[in-house]
């Protein structure tokens, strides 16, 4: 029994900490990440031009994501925690649970930047995302298996700034080649 509960606790520190190193990332990271995807929208064309925003601006919206992120975070890892009860299947099914759900919340705040930079809204991110499920899991979801690594995660991030772009021009129906 204690095995089982100390592998349930792994399991949903595990989704915590992935989505906390995300947004610290993010955070710490802005100005990076920003750049990286501004270089992505330059090479393949930019179809709006992105909205400046000031520098105080730009921190205070980093720092309200990181905390969106991390409020998104704890019930998922509660959630897996208690999937993880369920006997003989729960430690599985928690893991499966908490790659989808915190794939899903890696692809909601990867696509911030250049979503903002398009000036769309958290609503109508939202509802891109979900229009397209496929694509956004496939591409959290991977983000996030590989965010599990943690070396790997540091040279994953800005690869997943990137696709994040990517995935928001052609969510949007922009050029993305």
């Amino acid at each position: 029994f204690r095995v089982l509960v100390a592998a349930m606790l792994v399991a949903g520190a595990t989704v915590l900490f992935v989505l906390t190193f995300s947004a610290l990332s993010l955070a710490i990271g802005a100005p990076v990440y920003d750049a990286i995807s501004a270089a992505v929208d330059k090479e393949l064309g930019v179809a709006e031009p992105a909205a400046e925003q000031s520098v105080m601006a730009s921190i205070g919206k980093t720092i309200g994501d990181a905390v969106k992120l991390l409020l998104i975070a704890l019930p998922i890892s509660l959630a897996v925690f208690l999937i993880s009860l369920v006997p003989f299947v729960g430690g599985v099914l928690g893991a499966v649970f908490g790659a989808f759900a915190g794939g899903r919340a890696l692809a909601l705040e990867l696509t911030a930047t250049p979503m903002d930079a398009r000036d769309v809204t958290l609503g109508i991110r939202r509802k891109l995302l979900a229009d397209s499920r496929a694509k956004t899991m496939g591409f959290g979801v991977g983000a996030y298996l590989l965010f599990l690594i943690p070396l790997v995660a540091v040279i994953a991030m800005p690869a997943a700034s990137a696709g994040a772009t990517l995935l928001t021009r052609e969510l949007r129906g922009e050029p993305i080649s």
